[in-house]
């Protein structure tokens, strides 16, 4: 549910994934970026949400946790196949090839390269 007790369509996580990812990077997101990310949230505009954290993510290498990142990607396989969705999984790929080559994965890491530990 979100903070405000607003209700999400049923079977659509957009919602939940946005508040997540803007929960997870907040503390790390300059003012300009949490400023774009929460207003997308006011304005029920979750994917926009999603799209402006990654941007930001990827832009200032920020770790996303893991299960966030899990969860992104199977929600954009099953659920998201609008415009709106190529855009995030384009950001979600590009997140994902510039942790995997800042971060090296280190033998009897349980996470993966560039992602915070959950």
């Amino acid at each position: 549910m979100h903070p405000l007790g607003e209700m999400a369509p049923p079977g659509d996580r957009s919602h939940d994934l946005a508040w997540r990812l803007a929960d997870a990077l907040s503390p790390t997101l300059s003012a300009h970026d949490k400023h774009a990310v929460f207003v997308a949230l006011g304005c029920r505009q979750y994917p926009q949400a999603i799209a402006e954290a990654l941007r930001a993510a990827t832009e200032a290498r920020l770790p996303i946790p893991g299960t966030v990142v899990d969860d992104l990607t199977v929600w954009l396989r099953v659920r998201h196949r609008d415009g709106e969705g190529a855009r995030i999984s384009a950001l979600l790929a590009q997140f994902t090839r510039r942790t995997a080559t800042v971060t090296p994965h280190r033998s009897g890491s349980t996470g993966r390269p560039g992602q915070a530990s959950t």
